[in-house]
């Protein structure tokens, strides 16, 4: 018995060295440095001149507000009656088809005039068609599955384009989004389905410790986000998943078309759990990093920003109205091809 108990004494001896050797390690050369989560009731909303608090998403812009921005190039950003943005009118034009395009600044139109955005190159290229942007800056996944639930679905469009950003995968993590100093919904995946996190569900503090402490535990963390981006393993990746499934299957209910768009970084990094989820469920969806190449990246994003530029929003812009054609909505033929 006592020789069983040492060697219990020395196995843990010998982990808890290994653990601290490898923090001590990771401090010495600053790598892999803990990203505070934060959960349901840490942070209140706060005030944002430019945007306001919205209880089903997290926030939108500020309704018939309008200010300017310094990100990408100068901008004026316009909100409508509703918070999202619009040009410099709101004045009800006939369609005859209505698409709503969601995401985050990429599609929101970061640096962009509203007439260039990626909504607005669809407007033009498809006859008698209203594009409604519902995407705001800072949306992770979860909030775009939560505006497509809440603020898309009930106006009853004729398509819907949901673009995913490689960061909004991330954001699906954390209950306040300290940009733009908002609390937002947060879930987590019950057998396979997202399900809204309260304060109950927040973990205990010893948790917390080790998460906002270890370099260690924020390795792990990046070795899941791994995990997920390249083989669709982990948590990362389930989570976000599961909101993607949720999206899919709402629209299928609501027999509304939905094409998914990945948006990658400049430096185009792929995604590729995320193709092989859309290719098994047969999904339809475009990915940015798949059709450019790194010169041509170049000329899509802004040079001292990670956005889309003009350009950018145009090029995608133009394969969202190839696959609007591919539904038999009139495309003219001449808007395709510039």
């Amino acid at each position: 018995m006592r020789s069983a108990t040492l060697k219990t004494i020395l196995l843990l001896a010998s982990v808890t060295m290994t653990i601290l050797g490898a923090e001590g390690f990771m401090v010495w050369l600053d790598l892999y440095r803990p990203v505070k989560r934060f959960y349901v009731d840490d942070r209140q909303s706060q005030y944002n001149p430019n945007f306001i608090a919205d209880t089903a998403t997290g926030w939108r812009m500020r309704p018939n507000h309008s200010f300017s921005w310094r990100r990408g190039s100068p901008t004026e950003y316009r909100a409508g009656s509703n918070g999202f943005r619009i040009g410099r009118t709101e004045i009800p034009v006939p369609y005859r088809h209505s698409i709503a395009i969601l995401g985050d600044s990429f599609i929101w139109g970061t640096g962009v005039a509203f007439g260039q955005t990626v909504g607005q190159v669809v407007a033009t290229s498809v006859d008698s068609t209203i594009v409604r942007n519902y995407a705001m800056p800072g949306f992770g996944v979860d909030q775009i599955y939560r505006s497509l639930q809440r603020q898309v679905l009930p106006t009853d469009p004729d398509l819907v384009v949901i673009g995913l950003f490689t960061d909004d995968f991330n954001r699906s993590f954390t209950a306040y989004r300290w940009v733009e100093k908002f609390t937002k919904p947060v879930f987590h995946a019950i057998q396979g389905k997202p399900v809204e996190s309260t304060a109950t569900d927040n973990p205990g503090p010893m948790y917390r410790w080790v998460e906002s402490s270890s370099r260690l535990f924020a390795f792990l963390r990046h070795v899941d986000r791994w995990a997920g981006l390249n083989f669709g393993w982990g948590d990362w990746w389930s989570l976000n998943e599961s909101l993607i499934d949720a999206m899919r299957i709402a629209c299928s209910e609501a027999e509304v078309p939905v094409l998914f768009v990945h948006i990658p970084y400049k430096i185009g990094t792929p995604f590729p759990a995320l193709e092989s989820y859309m290719s098994r469920n047969e999904v339809q969806y475009i990915d940015l990093n798949a059709i450019t190449t790194r010169e041509q990246r170049r000329e899509l994003y802004f040079r001292d920003d990670g956005h889309l530029n003009s350009t950018g929003h145009a090029f995608l812009g133009r394969r969202i109205a190839r696959w609007a054609e591919q539904l038999h909505l009139n495309v003219p033929s001449d808007s395709l091809s510039h």
